[in-house]
């Protein structure tokens, strides 16, 4: 504060230039006497970073990026209105890089991977490297580039990428010209640059940790900033006896514990979880609603309609439960696998629409499809593997990949055709090392339904890389269209496939948590290598379904008729049309497919035509508050500045819904010259 009352306000908004803003798109951007008013905050940011340079004068040295100029600036003025000519600490700046996330930078401050910092372990590094905005055959804008342009040569003076023979060899760049020219040519993928800058950035910081852990002087030091365990632990080095002559009590100092848990805060739940979770997310948007507001919340952000009476579940399927409760005969626990009469069901319904049969064998059981996915990544997850996932796909693979330190690399859906896989691209980003590939059929969360000829290139595909498929079939009974559902163990004699089932959606029960991993391999390939024991021993040690659910089975699956699924169908057919019609009435969002399957649409947002929107997820949260509607933001889905709207919902919500988007948009429609 003394700063700021010694101060002129023209020195402060001076200094002010040097300074970002969330209204400018760089550093150095600001015109203080001509752009506009700086808020309160912003005239007192310079004061707080001078005053926070002038609390350590036992620095020798500081080191500063060019954004804290301005800062450094006023804190020398005010040593000098002060009396105080001493020069020291003397300042170096560096150069500002780019955020390493494709995020505004209104974001990146709530994410720690959106720069590289001193106390980043190398694991660390390595994460946020494979997590680092690095668009193929593009150099503007390009953040890694940055790092390798304004670090990583200067210190090395060379640049090497490390690769296998097969995928091009090893490459040495000594100069930025040369290695612009080699990545814009596509002869570079951006994973292998990702990893190489993470092993030379890894390098680079090696010293520091080794002084950090290796002095003592340093380790002291780094605890007086909080940085041995995230904070500090609060005692004092010596008790006082409370009372007013201050006399002290003989206590010896009690030594600081370097607590080894402390390490978590590090790791990917703590760092990365949050932004891997859809439920998080949806959390995190119905917070901005109005608590009391005027008008119901609209749930369009997750696909359970179990909710609303015209969704409830079959008949059959609620009596099979009860009667299974009532038998007392399942109370215990169940085998790891399932008990055999829920898993011979199982194989006995999906083997209707295969060419071969399944047996029990064949079939394990979860707790839900989520469960499944948490058998099945573990099991893929060995040293240096990778899996290729979809983009746009289901967060939850993603996020078990990460706990499980397996590599991901993505393929698109290209909207345009329907959101096909990009088949073409799958063979440029597989590797020798790459285990698995996933798709969703019907799909989450585009809504489309893949043709019999599509899946079967995927699978000749997955044979000639020699992998696996991960076929997500969850919503298989869900078809709005005229486009069958192909279950993806017809191809099964061509590539092996795991498919993960469920009743959660077709029968709209997530809330049972039964699911089931089919193993669909005539070849026996699966068996061969282990990874069906492997898929058994890891239920071993894992949670079960609720028995009195999986004895009810059987009978679910015997006995659920046909209309209830005609039922089911119909509704969603009637929303999926009113959703894709309203949604070409507005001009603000655009969907290039109708949807097809499943309980979801891709919406894009028409950004350019709507003013004060910064991204997908700032549209949620504004359109969370001000209209009390929910809807998934495309980041967590892996699609920026689109969203994802379920029409699994009564119509007359989904309209009401809908018709509060459009207004929404309307009143944050960009205004053209003149106002209008």
């Amino acid at each position: 504060m003394d700063i700021a009352r010694t101060s002129e306000l023209s020195g402060i908004k001076r200094w002010l230039r040097f300074h970002a803003s969330k209204h400018t798109k760089g550093y150095g951007s600001i015109d203080p006497y001509t752009l506009r008013d700086f808020n309160a905050a912003e005239i007192l940011s310079p004061c707080l970073q001078g005053a926070g340079m002038l609390l350590f004068p036992e620095a020798d040295m500081w080191l500063l990026s060019l954004d804290q100029r301005g800062a450094h600036m006023l804190a020398r003025e005010y040593r000098n209105v002060r009396g105080k000519k001493n020069t020291r600490p003397v300042a170096l700046f560096n150069n500002v890089l780019p955020n390493l996330l494709e995020f505004p930078e209104m974001e990146m401050w709530d994410d720690p991977r959106w720069a590289v910092f001193m106390e980043d372990d190398e694991e660390g590094i390595g994460r946020k490297m494979r997590k680092a905005f690095c668009p193929p055959e593009s150099v503007e804008g390009n953040p890694c580039l940055d790092y390798i342009h304004h670090i990583i040569l200067p210190w090395f003076g060379k640049f090497e990428v490390v690769r296998e023979d097969e995928d091009g060899g090893n490459k040495t760049f000594e100069s930025m010209e040369e290695f612009a020219a080699d990545y814009q040519s596509g002869s570079l993928h951006p994973s292998d640059v990702n990893e190489a800058l993470a092993r030379a950035l890894n390098m680079v910081l090696q010293p520091v940790r080794d002084h950090f852990r290796n002095k003592a002087e340093a380790k002291k030091q780094d605890r007086s900033n909080g940085h041995s365990n995230g904070k500090t632990n609060g005692h004092n080095k010596e008790k006082s006896n409370g009372h007013s002559n201050g006399k002290s009590t003989g206590h010896v100092a009690e030594p600081e514990v370097d607590w080894k848990f402390a390490r978590a805060k590090d790791g990917v739940l703590a760092t990365t979880g949050s932004k891997l979770s859809i439920r998080a997310i949806r959390f995190k948007i119905s917070a901005s609603v109005q608590e009391n507001g005027p008008r119901p919340v609209l749930p369009l952000a997750h696909g359970d309609p179990s909710v609303f009476p015209a969704f409830r579940t079959a008949i059959e399927a609620e009596d099979a439960v009860a009667a299974s409760l009532r038998t007392g005969e399942l109370n215990c626990y169940p085998p790891g696998v399932g008990l055999p009469a829920a898993r011979s069901a199982v194989a006995e319904h999906l083997s209707k629409d295969l060419p071969y049969e399944l047996s029990a064998d064949d079939i394990f059981l979860t707790a839900g499809g989520t469960q499944a996915i948490e058998v099945i990544i573990p099991v893929l997850a060995q040293p240096g593997a990778n899996i290729l996932l979809p983009r746009p796909g289901y967060p939850n693979y993603e996020a078990r990949a990460a706990f499980n330190k397996l590599e991901v690399r993505h393929f698109d859906l290209i909207p345009e055709k329907g959101w096909e896989i990009d088949i073409n691209s799958l063979e440029s980003i597989a590797n020798k090392n790459t285990t698995a590939m996933v798709i969703i059929n019907p799909n989450n969360p585009c809504g489309s339904v893949y043709s019999y000829e599509h899946l079967a290139k995927v699978a000749e595909v997955a044979r000639k890389l020699g992998i696996l498929v991960i076929a997500d079939e969850v919503y298989g009974k869900l078809v709005l269209g005229s486009a069958p559902f192909i279950p993806m163990g017809v191809f099964g004699h061509i590539a092996p496939v795991l498919s993960i089932g469920s009743l959660s959606k077709s029968w709209i029960v997530p809330g049972w948590r039964l699911g089931w991993v089919a193993v669909y391999d005539p070849t026996k390939i699966l068996q061969e290598t282990k990874i069906a024991a492997s898929i058994t021993n890891y239920l071993n040690v894992s949670t079960d379904p609720a028995t009195f659910i999986q004895g009810a089975l059987p009978k679910i699956l015997e006995n659920t008729k046909e209309d209830f699924f005609k039922r089911i169908i119909g509704l969603l057919k009637e929303s999926s049309e009113i959703c894709y019609r309203d949604i070409q009435e507005n001009l603000y969002i655009s969907c290039p497919h109708k949807p097809e399957g499943s309980m979801f649409v891709m919406v894009k947002l028409n950004l350019h035509l709507l003013e004060d929107i910064h991204d997908d997820i700032d549209f949620c949260c504004k359109l969370a508050k001000e209209e009390s509607v929910i809807l998934c933001p495309g980041s967590v889905l892996g699609m920026e500045n689109w969203i994802r709207i379920t029409f699994a919902i009564v119509p007359s919500s989904l309209q009401d819904g809908l018709e509060r988007i459009k207004s929404f948009c309307q009143r944050h429609k960009k205004k053209l010259i003149n106002g209008y």
